[in-house]
């Protein structure tokens, strides 16, 4: 009786690989996008303390230079967080390819490993059938004898 050997296996065995490590791109990609979206959100309350400052500076009638200083600050918070916003779309672009590069494999690797657990079920029921068929001759040659 041989032993079930899937022609496929070396395939599978890359495919798996392959997916582990689109896995690791795509947590890679969700890690540098967070990180954008991290910034982004901090340029957001830097930009509310600084209009915050403003308003106090124009109630305490400060320093004029402190209040430009400050709105320059927000021109160019202004002008980096559309940069950022740019980078997120792309961070996002390429999350959402990965992801899909991703699924694509997984379901790639579903299909193979359904095919093997098909033809391993196949050459389970072939050894079955030969093992029958061998024990119902070694019945039909005993009873034969007797």
């Amino acid at each position: 009786m041989k032993k079930f050997k899937y022609r496929l296996n070396s395939y599978l065995k890359f495919l798996n690989m392959k997916r582990d490590n689109a896995q690791k791109e795509l947590s890679r990609a969700e890690a540098y996008k967070n990180s954008l979206i991290k910034k982004y959100h901090w340029m957001e309350n830097e930009m509310k303390k600084s209009f915050e400052n403003n308003s106090q500076f124009g109630k305490n009638n400060m320093n004029i230079h402190l209040v430009e200083d400050n709105n320059q600050f927000i021109q160019l918070l202004k002008t980096q967080m559309q940069d950022l916003s740019g980078q997120i779309a792309l961070a996002e672009r390429a999350f959402a390819e990965k992801h899909k590069k991703l699924i694509d494999l997984q379901v790639e690797v579903k299909k193979i490993e359904h095919n093997k657990e098909m033809k391993e079920l196949e050459h389970k029921t072939e050894l079955k059938k030969k093992l029958q068929k061998q024990m119902d001759n070694i019945n039909a040659i005993r009873l034969g004898r007797l």
